[in-house]
């Protein structure tokens, strides 16, 4: 599965693309999720509970975003993290994640 956001990589001082499910715990978390999870609803909060335990208001996981031509440095800028990536197109994400479920499960059975 892929679901990309903007990421800044201090190491490479850069910002990249990054899925987010080459994230450890949250993919551990997901799999969890897909294996008790029966309904949407169901799916769906207990997806965002994982995403914000993960992505939210973490300062290693913010980008800022600014004007472009800048006018001076008091420009308004948004700040945004992962989950707030993520949550701007919640209803496709959710589709996205329950459309592939089956997939996740078959992958976490060939892998135990």
């Amino acid at each position: 599965m892929e679901w990309y956001v903007y990421y800044d990589n201090i190491n490479k001082k850069e910002i990249i693309r990054f899925n987010i499910f080459d994230h450890c715990g949250f993919l551990q978390d997901f799999l969890k999720i897909v294996s008790s999870a029966h309904t949407k609803e169901y799916f769906s909060e207990l997806l965002r509970e994982s995403l914000m335990y993960y992505f939210w208001s973490r300062s290693e996981y913010e980008i800022q975003i600014y004007p472009w031509p800048a006018k001076s440095l008091y420009d308004t800028h948004l700040k945004v993290d992962i989950f707030g990536q993520i949550i701007m197109n919640w209803q496709a994400f959710v589709d996205y994640t329950w459309a592939h479920r089956h997939e996740v499960r078959e992958m976490k059975g060939a892998s135990t």
